[in-house]
């Protein structure tokens, strides 16, 4: 059993599915939004679970994908502000 987050990045924006517990976020300078906020905990290989599409029209910002390890027992401030540096490669080493 795993999690999944599977989306595409479009000039209409973006769209996708996930199942389980890992996340994706689109950081601005004003909000985060989760993108996978209405996903069920079922994980994809159960009999239980049940992918959850979204969509967000409006691309702005850095578009974080992380796993339930990363979201669940990292500070969600600083990974956010994290996301907003202008070099993305640094910010992955900090966290």
């Amino acid at each position: 059993e795993t999690t999944l987050v599977a989306l595409a990045v479009t000039p209409r924006g973006i769209c996708g599915a996930s199942v389980g517990d890992s996340v994706a976020w689109l950081v601005n300078s004003r909000e985060t939004r989760v993108l996978t906020s209405g996903q069920y905990k079922g994980f994809l290989g159960s009999s239980i679970s049940t992918p959850v599409a979204f969509q967000e029209k409006k691309f702005d910002g850095t578009l974080m994908l992380a796993s339930d390890g990363v979201s669940k027992y990292s500070d969600h401030e600083q990974l956010e502000q994290l996301a907003q540096l202008p070099d993305l490669h640094d910010a992955a080493q900090q966290i």
